[in-house]
């Protein structure tokens, strides 16, 4: 069942005014993210709310999801790609264990983004997990597993 629980508001915040904030905040942000974030795809906005829809692996009928089929499935739900502003903003606003694992039940959340490459040349999408913020290579033709969560925007 896809589930739309989560929003957040834009300010206008540059890359590195959030990545500070998240500092303060006590967010960590693996080094490898941080050059995504510092990538000429951050965009700042300004007073958008972003509404999340999240899919699970029961959304799927199979039990090997990839991403090809999890970006097909947003697309039948007439979904968008998020923003790299909207990984930041949701990892300021919500708690990992309080939002993300206990009331969502993921290990971690992924955000369907346009892929960037990382410094290797490798396409990434920025997560949220038990480390903070980090990147995750687009797996391509490698399934997702059971335990994330697929973010697009409403």
């Amino acid at each position: 069942m896809l589930q739309e629980k989560l929003s957040v508001i834009s300010d206008g915040a540059t890359a590195k005014g959030m990545l500070k904030r998240l500092k303060n905040k006590g967010v960590k942000v693996r080094d490898s993210a941080k050059s995504i974030i510092l990538s000429k795809y951050y965009k700042p906005t300004e007073g958008i709310e972003r509404c999340l829809a999240i899919f699970s692996t029961k959304d799927f009928l199979t039990n090997s999801i990839y991403t090809e089929e999890i970006r097909e499935k947003a697309s039948e739900f007439h979904l968008y790609l998020p923003k790299l502003e909207t990984v930041l903003l949701v990892a300021e606003k919500y708690k990992y264990e309080e939002t993300i694992k206990r009331k969502l039940g993921f290990s971690y959340l992924v955000f369907f983004h346009r892929p960037v490459k990382d410094p290797k040349g490798l396409p990434c999408l920025l997560a949220i997990d038990s480390n903070g913020v980090s990147d995750y290579y687009d797996k391509g033709g490698t399934p997702w597993d059971e335990y994330g969560g697929f973010v697009f925007e409403a």
